[in-house]
């Protein structure tokens, strides 16, 4: 597709993000793979799975943690609970596309989701055309702007971001004017910061290492961040072990860190919980391939209690109260298997089965 056609795309992807804004959603996940083109070549976009409204944009989702995608995510976003999520969170995402667009690339790219982050928040992007030298000066302009590291630098809101878009496009002269090296280099190290450094060895040599410092809190910070984001997808597929494993890191990162402390307590007491629920299935599955249905449904029973979504004991506890006779109770057993783990096909089938034996 070229380029023109791209950003014809982009603006309007642009102008359907402020459309939300305008009613109080924050996208959050802004990225190409979230912009589907339809049968008459309208960009529609796609996935507000992350989004949150306006009104929340100060507590991110699991305690700070930072959610989204790291090629396109703002500073303040890849900070978590540090940073403030508002609309112009989401014309940094849109800039971020717009740098792909320009150079086949996201503005920071790495080995892994942290050094992305990292990089988000410790470097500058590159120019476009240093990457591309064919990309059009003004594209250029308009796309650092979008992605400056301060959101108060950015376009305030994403129907401005679209108007310099279709003022491109228009052949207008846009507003958007790329900063100069000496500006750049100012707002990097600070404005009253550059002044000082320009006077002398002895305070760049302060500088650098008030700037180390500060590299490093940040370094540490999102550490934790992705620890605790590692933690939580762990958690959330109960593999509790590897879950405080990471939350045991991120704490030892970050010793009052309230998030790790509470996701350390709370898969200590799950996998224990867990733990008890097995040591009882096993024993009641040695009573139940025995053929002992009384003593192998009190284990069954003392499973459910210590973790009542244990599918598969409701289903062998089921099985027992079905060759006791007791067909209600175990077509009962096998609806509560069925709603612990509806995708299972097997307790769908046996459930029918039951239901009909016993004249439902």
């Amino acid at each position: 597709m070229e380029l023109r056609a791209c950003v014809a795309l982009l603006r309007d992807v642009t102008r359907a993000i402020q459309h939300a804004h305008e009613n109080g959603i924050i996208h959050r996940d802004v990225k190409p793979q979230n912009v589907m083109i339809d049968a008459t070549g309208r960009a529609v976009v796609m996935d507000f799975g992350l989004a949150r409204h306006v009104k929340e944009s100060r507590r991110l989702t699991l305690s700070g943690i930072a959610i989204g995608t790291p090629s396109y995510m703002s500073p303040e976003h890849a900070q978590g609970s540090k940073g403030e999520l508002d609309p112009r969170s989401d014309v940094y995402s849109l800039g971020a596309i717009l740098f792909e667009i320009l150079t086949g690339r996201p503005p920071f790219i790495g080995e892994s989701p942290m050094q992305i982050m990292l990089a988000t928040v410790q470097d500058d992007a590159p120019a476009p055309r240093s990457l591309n030298p064919d990309a059009p000066a003004d594209l250029e302009a308009i796309c650092l702007k979008a992605i400056e590291k301060e959101k108060e630098r950015r376009y305030a809101t994403a129907g401005e971001f679209a108007d310099e878009l279709e003022r491109w496009l228009g052949g207008e002269r846009v507003r958007a004017r790329p900063p100069s090296p000496t500006a750049r280099w100012v707002r990097k190290v600070g404005p009253g910061r550059g002044t000082a450094l320009l006077a002398g060895a002895i305070v760049l040599v302060v500088a650098a290492a008030v700037v180390f410092s500060w590299e490093r809190r940040v370094e540490r910070r999102l550490e934790v961040s992705a620890r605790l984001r590692v933690a939580a997808v762990l958690e959330e597929a109960e593999r509790f072990e590897h879950a405080r494993s990471e939350y045991s890191a991120a704490l030892a990162l970050d010793p009052a860190n309230a998030s790790a402390r509470d996701g350390i307590d709370r898969c200590g007491r799950e996998s224990e919980r867990r733990s008890r629920a097995r040591r009882h299935f096993d024993a009641a599955m040695l009573r139940f391939s025995a053929g002992e249905d009384a003593p192998a449904i009190e284990e069954f029973d003392a499973a459910l209690r210590a973790f009542d979504r244990f599918g598969v004991a409701y289903h062998y506890r089921a099985l027992a109260h079905e060759r006791a006779g007791r067909t209600e109770e175990a077509a009962k057993d096998m609806e509560r298997a069925a709603k612990a783990e509806p995708g299972n096909p097997v307790y769908r089938f046996e459930l029918e089965r039951l239901r009909k034996k016993a004249g439902r």
